[in-house]
């Protein structure tokens, strides 16, 4: 037991006033649209949109799915031959709430060096993540399928693009209308570091 717990606390958060842990929420959400691109520079596109009507902030501000007080990150995968795994962390200095303290209108993510430049999480109305610049992904081969995960606090959203795309080597990846994923990945295979834990 003691061993399984050591590796649950490597994907939970903590509370750094009260050390508290809490567990991991999934939200498997549908996608509206996820575009890849990248130019002869060497310069990266992403964007990533849901507007899934079940978006969700659990329990909201100054909690620990508040991404002010924990931070988050975003990682992309394509488990195709060729494909890439990009991970980026997000972390608290660069989120603020929507709205005021309290009215739990969502949280938006800024910061000018990149790659991820914004996010927007707005309870039951959009997700959405643009990035560019050093992105960690490849357009040299089909991606065929790409999995989205976002974490804030101690909240997932997971979405898996698929089915009819748009694929243009080296330059474009386009995939719309995703449905939602029966689960998100599981854990042991699907690590989330980077947040403020306040180790």
């Amino acid at each position: 037991m003691r061993r399984i717990a050591a590796v649950v606390v490597l994907v939970l958060l903590t509370f750094p006033a009260a050390g508290a842990l809490a567990a991991i929420e999934d939200e498997p959400l549908s996608g509206r649209r996820l575009v890849l691109s990248e130019n002869g520079g060497g310069v990266g596109k992403l964007t990533v949109v849901s507007t899934d009507n079940s978006i969700g902030i659990g329990s909201g501000d100054g909690t620990s799915d508040d991404p002010t007080v924990v931070g988050g990150s975003l990682r992309v995968r394509s488990a195709a031959v060729g494909g890439f795994d990009g991970f980026y962390q997000l972390p608290s200095s660069g989120w603020r709430l929507i709205g005021n303290v309290g009215q739990n209108r969502g949280f938006k993510f800024a910061n000018r060096s990149g790659p991820i430049e914004r996010a927007v999480v707005r309870p039951g109305k959009l997700l959405r993540v643009p990035g560019r610049g050093s992105l960690a992904q490849t357009l040299a081969t089909d991606l065929d399928a790409v999995t989205v995960v976002l974490q804030i606090g101690a909240r997932r959203y997971c979405m898996d693009f698929g089915g009819k795309t748009t694929f243009v080597a080296s330059i474009r990846f386009r995939a719309p209308g995703a449905p939602a994923p029966p689960s998100c990945p599981a854990l042991v295979d699907w690590p989330m570091y980077g947040f403020d834990l306040g180790l």
